[in-house]
């Protein structure tokens, strides 16, 4: 009886004990808007760190040819990119964006914690851009998220919530849902692959291997800058600006429109040409007159040197020497620079008949002589301003550098002529300032749809129905505009790594090959856009260089590394649908009390 009797009386015990913790949480339980307000807030700052990412691994895609190939600067591409983000996200963009996307969910989700869902998806986004970034792989940010979208609602609502295969879109092959997805990145790709590869064949053929270069680059410079300004205007039209009228242009305006554009370029580039060479001839006819040619006697003829036949293994024999000089004398330079300046003290006693710097002088040392001076104390002014330099050296002012490798596959690319290639520079960066203006005008509001989609479903949690939240989240200006200057700061500060992945470890890019690829990315995502299907610039761009290389040289393209590209975008749907789905799921199913009021 007695033990009978203290058992019972535990058990009096542990249900009083737990009596009183719900009455303590009911106590403490406060409104819905109340407990859930931090969410919004950190919501807020965890999307500007996934915009921030975003843009580090986007936005180099439209500006590393630009700066691999020497026509703009990193400096110069960061300035550029801010402009052209920030405009595109904040007046082109759309002001309604449907997160829950017909090509991935068969029916919208409940609203109850699709809030929370909306946050781990962002948190599994930001991760996997980031370690992508540090390690120079450009996977997509939509992609990303697209794929923690999807491991969020696999964890609720199960298998069957996802959009397979049904074709919702008006895709030609009938193929939608997951599978179009998949799909697209093989179809997409080859039509750029192909259509680069036809472009840079023709330009090389017709224009940078011809032996009369002036007079081929007079006859096709108009026809290439019309196609290409027509090019662009449907760009704009169609991709560029979804949040204007210019969306919902009849078919026949738009081909006034961009064959109108592309007259007028013509015209304007020939009578500029027509002018820089009429221009030319003078100063030529001015030269000739003030420096007249002297004929070269037969006798001076006999005298000079004959050039030698070198054969092509000479010649990479002969590279290879003067790269591995120069890596030792770069690397003698670099050392010279970091190591501190020398001071020294003397006695009074000491009174040297020679200067030290004449003793030191003769030293066999090959790197420049270090002044010597005197140790002063830094201010804080001087501080301030070194910090400043080491913050501008490491983020948007950083050195594209290569290793030895890539430097020697670079000088075994095929070269063409400097005055032709720059003419291919002011088509670049037009092409370069389209393409940034499109990502902010379509791929920041997808970026910024999930905070969105909190926002929108805290603010009208009391006031609606929550389904009818689903239907359409609007994007408020705000909203988009914290979105352009994240992807831009993104871009700045961490930029650097992509554009020197992209930019040179590829393969080299001059600047009719880096135009070639940016115009053919540019209409194949037209044409792609047309025919429904989904759109990666990452997976386009990364297929025009393959086109490019094929047409120019296999051999000096970096197989290796686009093999690691097409992993890594096979590893995003993965690695993001899997750490969204294990934070929702630890954070939600996790053994808790539910108090009723």
């Amino acid at each position: 009886m007695g033990m009978r009797s203290s058992y019972g009386d535990g058990l009096a015990m542990e249900n009083n004990s737990f009596a009183s913790m719900l009455r303590v949480a009911s106590e403490i339980e406060r409104p819905w808007s109340s407990t859930y307000r931090w969410i919004p807030i950190a919501g807020g700052f965890l999307s500007f760190a996934l915009a921030f990412m975003a843009g580090a691994n986007d936005i180099p895609i439209s500006f590393g040819a630009s700066v691999g190939s020497g026509v703009l600067t990193l400096r110069q591409s960061v300035v550029v990119a801010f402009v052209m983000e920030v405009l595109g996200a904040t007046f082109l963009g759309n002001n309604s964006f449907d997160v829950i996307d017909s090509l991935i969910l068969k029916e919208s989700p409940s609203s109850d914690l699709l809030m929370w869902g909306c946050f781990i998806a962002m948190i599994a986004a930001a991760i996997w851009l980031a370690l992508a970034s540090h390690l120079e792989m450009p996977v997509t940010s939509l992609l990303s998220i697209q794929g923690a979208v999807i491991g969020v609602v696999l964890t609720t609502e199960g298998w069957n919530s996802i959009n397979w295969s049904k074709d919702d879109s008006g895709s030609p092959l009938h193929i939608g849902g997951f599978t179009g997805i998949l799909l697209s990145w093989v179809v997409v790709p080859l039509m750029s692959l192909v259509g680069a590869f036809s472009f840079f064949m023709l330009i090389k053929i017709m224009v940078l291997r011809s032996l009369i270069v002036s007079k081929r680059t007079l006859c096709l410079w108009p026809p290439i800058y019309g196609v290409t300004v027509a090019v662009l205007v449907l760009f704009i039209i169609y991709r560029g600006a979804p949040g204007t009228s210019l969306a919902f242009l009849s078919l026949r305006k738009v081909a006034v429109i961009a064959s109108s554009s592309a007259a007028f370029a013509m015209l304007l580039v020939s009578v500029v040409l027509v002018w820089l060479t009429w221009k030319q001839a003078e100063f030529q006819n001015d030269s000739s007159t003030d420096q007249p040619d002297r004929a070269i006697s037969g006798e001076q003829y006999s005298n000079m040197p004959e050039e030698k036949a070198v054969s092509p293994e000479e010649l990479l024999k002969q590279f290879n020497e003067l790269r591995v000089l120069h890596t030792v004398y770069e690397a003698d330079e670099e050392a010279a620079e970091d190591s501190p300046r020398l001071t020294v003290k003397c006695s009074p006693v000491c009174v040297p008949a020679v200067p030290l710097k004449h003793f030191l002088s003769g030293t066999p040392n090959r790197l420049s002589f270090q002044k010597l001076t005197k140790h002063k104390r830094i201010t804080t002014k001087e501080k301030i301003t070194k910090c400043i330099y080491k913050i501008r050296k490491n983020t948007f002012d950083h050195k594209i550098d290569y290793g030895q490798k890539t430097a020697v596959q670079h000088g075994l690319a095929e070269k063409f002529p400097k005055r032709v290639e720059e003419c291919f520079g002011f088509l670049l960066i037009l092409t370069a300032s389209i393409t940034a203006l499109a990502h902010g005008s379509n791929t920041v509001p997808s970026i910024m749809a999930p905070y969105a989609g909190i926002f929108q479903i805290f603010k009208n949690h009391s006031t609606q129905n929550r389904r009818d939240i689903l239907e359409t989240w609007n994007l408020d200006v705000w909203v988009r505009m914290l979105g352009g200057f994240g992807v831009s700061m993104g871009y700045c500060i961490w930029g650097w790594k992509l554009v020197r992945c992209i930019g040179g470890h590829i393969m080299f890019l001059s600047p009719s090959r880096a135009f070639s690829a940016q115009f053919c990315t540019l209409a194949t995502i037209i044409v792609a856009d047309r025919i429904r299907f989904p759109i990666s610039t990452a997976h386009v761009f990364i297929g025009a260089l393959v086109g490019v290389s094929l047409a120019d040289n296999v051999k000096n393209v970096n197989l290796w590394l686009l093999a690691t590209f097409i992993l890594m975008w096979g590893l995003t749907l993965v690695v993001t649908c899997g750490t969204a789905s294990a934070f929702y799921a630890f954070t939600v199913f996790s053994p808790s009390v539910l108090v009723q009021t």
